[in-house]
């Protein structure tokens, strides 16, 4: 058996990890997730499947963005039906604005590559409401999200691109998806944990001189 097949595997586990993570994160409120951009990952996961599969042709590449889609839409379900979404943000319109162009794009051309490029934009956009959460929270307020699903799903998109790179055939629009998001997902990850370091510094008494 080809060994990228086990790549692969550990791809779907740990994104299947990940979201059992954040699902427990959000059961004990300790992630709020964001609708502004748990709303437009529905759109931008489903179309990524069918383009990035168009595009490729390789369903060991796609096979891990499958399982991240899946995780998407039973997170977003379950948080809509507790009621943690708050109003739609400016950003969320525009997710989905460059999502629906992108089909449009897929639709009249049957251009798999470029409809998956343009999905990209949609993809940066839609990290944009969560990190601005974090970095605009007021201090006195914990901090919206906790770093370990983000962490495993940053592990699960650096699979993703490995599982690209062992079946590299040449196509360079193959790695910027999976690329995109694993610098999304390990930026939040990295800016919960430094968020967290610097708040316990500011909780540690002061020595008196």
């Amino acid at each position: 058996m080809d060994w990228t097949v086990w790549i692969t595997a550990a791809a779907v586990v740990a994104h299947a990890l990940a979201y059992l993570i954040y699902l427990w994160q959000v059961w004990r409120r300790q992630s709020v997730p964001n609708a502004s951009t748990w709303l437009a990952w529905i759109f931008i996961a489903a179309l990524g499947v069918a383009t990035y599969q168009g595009m490729t042709n390789d369903w060991l590449k796609t096979a891990p963005l499958v399982a991240a889609a899946v995780g998407c839409t039973t997170v977003t379900a379950i948080a809509a039906s507790m009621r943690l979404f708050k109003r739609l943000e400016p950003w969320d319109w525009i997710a989905l604005a460059v999502s629906v162009g992108a089909a449009i794009i897929w639709v009249a051309t049957r251009d798999a590559t470029r409809a998956n490029l343009f999905l990209q934009l949609s993809a940066v956009a839609s990290f944009t409401p969560t990190l601005r959460a974090l970095t605009r929270r007021d201090p006195a307020k914990k901090i919206s999200e906790k770093s370990p699903a983000w962490l495993v799903w940053s592990l699960a998109y650096a699979l993703n691109n490995a599982v690209v790179l062992c079946r590299w055939t040449g196509h360079w629009p193959d790695i910027v998806g999976p690329l995109v998001d694993f610098i999304g997902h390990a930026t939040i990850a990295a800016t919960v944990v430094a968020l967290v370091h610097v708040n316990r510094r500011r909780q540690r008494p002061r020595r008196q001189t």
